[in-house]
């Protein structure tokens, strides 16, 4: 019977594993084409390998992406040691998924600002990253002075309220002190880095199935909802108030070193795109504005809500992502807040 028992298990293991090695070289799909530009990280679940030149293919499209230093790379600014730098901090938006080098709105920037100013630009965002991410990201990895350095802290109204949960949050709160915060010891963190850098279709797909079946459940976070459940259960998401907490917490750690921040809210663009609920998408960029002023009357939001409203052609069409309109929009914008306070 054991013996039984042992070959039906060695038997699944085996034709799984060569299940998943003939869809891969049939080309199905893994979690993320974006592997090739991952690595894992024991401190934030994943990260971008040190140093990276190649095209990738999404489906949003095909573009060229350089990495430097872990880093996205700024063709067109020179290596500068200036008394001055603008750090990006943030997940896709801040990358600029979906666009070649030249066309990413930091590179925009640093192309038209270098010339005038002695400023030096440092792209941070990660793609799938959260507001834990980026505050480990201000505490960890930025300097500890940054003496009068601006941080432009881009929050996307999407993921970013759903990449964690309350139970993450209540059931490892004494794991997350003993481990000064680290993103990865967040297990929806680990659940994400463990199939973001797996190459397995098999994976995917279950991962899919999962996130499908489970959508409308009462305790999925409400991005995931539609836009009329959206509406009745906002202020019951436990995600909510923790969102609102830890981008203040992050903004208040670079004042409190001496930086300047700048938060730019992107909206969740596919409620523009397939779906019947951009009022909803205002509903909450307004709501989470209102919120975060409450913290912080001082700081100053850049909120590109209007900007798709009235012009969708900024986004790319199947997941949101700014296009090279919209890049080239977000940069004037915060080319517009910041010029006042370069050296």
């Amino acid at each position: 019977m054991l013996k039984n028992l042992f070959l039906l298990f060695f038997s699944t293991v085996i034709s799984f594993i060569l299940l998943d090695q003939l869809l891969l070289y049939a080309g199905f799909p893994t979690y993320s084409p974006l592997i090739q530009i991952y690595e894992p990280s024991n401190e934030l679940g994943w990260k971008l390998k040190k140093n990276y030149d190649g095209i990738v293919t999404t489906s949003e499209g095909t573009w060229h992406v350089s990495i430097r230093d872990s880093r996205r790379s700024l063709p067109g600014q020179a290596r500068s040691s200036g008394p001055q730098k603008v750090y990006a901090v943030g997940d896709s938006f801040a990358f600029a998924q979906a666009v070649d080098d030249n066309d990413v709105w930091l590179n925009i920037l640093a192309r038209d600002i270098s010339g005038r100013f002695n400023v030096v630009f440092e792209n941070f965002g990660v793609p799938g990253y959260t507001p834990y991410h980026y505050n480990y990201v201000i505490d960890k990895l930025l300097p500890s002075d940054l003496k009068n350095d601006i941080v432009v802290y881009v929050f996307f109204a999407g993921n970013d309220f759903v990449s964690f949960t309350f139970d993450d949050i209540r059931k490892n709160q004494s794991e997350m002190i003993r481990n000064e915060h680290e993103p990865a010891h967040y297990p929806a963190v680990k659940r994400i880095a463990r199939s973001i850098c797996s190459r397995s279709p098999i994976t995917w797909a279950a991962a899919s199935y999962i996130l499908n079946r489970y959508r409308d459940s009462a305790d999925v976070p409400f991005f995931f909802r539609t836009p009329d459940q959206y509406l009745r259960s906002k202020r019951e998401t436990a995600t909510w108030g923790k969102t609102i907490e830890l981008v203040t917490e992050g903004i208040q750690k670079v004042k409190s070193r001496g930086g300047r921040p700048l938060l730019v809210l992107l909206p969740y663009g596919r409620y523009y795109l397939d779906r019947s609920g951009p009022s909803v998408a205002k509903a909450i960029s307004l709501d989470f504005i209102q919120d975060i002023l409450k913290k912080d009357r001082e700081l100053e939001i850049i909120d590109m809500t209007p900007d798709v409203t009235l012009d969708n052609d900024i986004l790319i069409a199947k997941w949101g992502h700014l296009n090279k309109k919209g890049n080239m929009i977000l940069a004037e914008k915060v080319k517009s807040s910041i010029t006042p306070f370069l050296k």
